[in-house]
């Protein structure tokens, strides 16, 4: 029996001219989404279904193309009732790119774009929030942070110890402190991407276009940054005084030259990586906490490992 998703994007393709050609092709199945494509008589087409924590992506990109933002997934057609969306083809993932044939400038284009993108959304903050964007500024997270390291079962059923639960809780004034000393820096808040890493950069030809936006939110938009060459660092083997690393880093933090001087960013950037570890448990909880989660071990221990790696960073 066909998905009911299907059956949607097969009329609302049709009835916009899309001749399909062939059957569909499931590429991509989580717990959380599933990303199916369509061969056409316009260019492959994509259809994302996604569980109600992560809905908000087609509005936001709606949002941010109303808006004029560039470098963002064009979307067909949004079934809010069924929680899809269709959206075109946007090219080749980076990362694979840069595996056959590693090139910093395309790196550092794409870091680029995500600055741009997020210094124009800044004056977006209040419609993004009013839209259901997570809000996950400076001044929330460590009442998130109370909240989540009070999930003693789901903690312990990741991997936690008892012990690590209790230095997580009695770590909360250093949440605080840190978040305050995050946000005593000139640099606003706008929107986060939330998993922003090479296979969410999409390259056609001289067209770079930001992806997957299902974990946005708005918080500090240095976390992407972080997410960014966190990736680099695994896939593609960089260490953190690698010259291509260093370039990259500093051609993000060159756009936000605006709210701060050289120092400045280089110092909020390096408070950045350590929240963040919390930031990215905070996503998985989010994942931890839908149904049936328990048939997905492959997720196991990543939650424990990030809220691990925040205690080594404070101790």
């Amino acid at each position: 029996m066909k998905e009911i998703e299907v059956s949607w994007a097969e009329d609302n393709l049709a009835s916009n001219g899309y001749k399909i050609q062939g059957q569909p092709n499931i590429v991509r199945t989580m717990l959380w989404s599933r990303v199916t494509s369509f061969e056409t008589s316009k260019g492959r087409v994509y259809l994302k279904s996604m569980t109600l924590p992560f809905s908000k992506e087609p509005l936001l990109l709606q949002f941010l193309a109303d808006h004029e933002v560039k470098n963002i997934t064009k979307v067909i057609a949004v079934n809010e009732q069924l929680s899809c969306f269709l959206m075109k083809d946007a090219g080749e993932p980076l990362r694979s790119v840069l595996k056959e044939n590693f090139k910093i400038d395309l790196l550092i284009n794409a870091l680029k774009t995500c600055a741009s993108v997020q210094i124009k959304c800044i004056d977006y903050v209040d419609q993004l929030l009013r839209l259901g964007i997570n809000d996950w500024r400076l001044e929330k997270l460590p009442l998130l942070y109370q909240d989540l390291v009070q999930k003693v079962d789901m903690l312990k059923g990741d991997g936690l110890t008892p012990g690590e639960i209790e230095v997580l809780y009695q770590s909360a004034p250093k949440m605080h402190a840190l978040c305050k000393q995050l946000s005593g820096y000139a640099i606003p808040e706008t929107l986060e991407h939330g998993d922003f890493q090479d296979n969410n950069m999409l390259i056609d030809g001289d067209s770079l276009i930001l992806s997957d936006w299902g974990d946005a939110s708005i918080s500090h938009p240095f976390f992407s940054l972080v997410s960014a060459l966190n990736s680099v660092q695994r896939n593609h083997h960089f260490q953190d005084d690698d010259p291509r690393y260093i370039s990259a880093q500093n051609a993000y933090l060159d756009q936000w030259r605006e709210y701060g001087t050289e120092i400045e960013l280089l110092e909020a950037f390096k408070l950045a990586q350590t929240i963040r570890h919390f930031v990215f448990a905070l996503n998985l909880s989010r994942i931890k906490s839908l149904p049936h989660i328990d048939n997905v071990p492959k997720l196991d221990g990543y939650l424990a490992n990030s809220l691990r790696d925040f205690i080594k960073s404070i101790l």
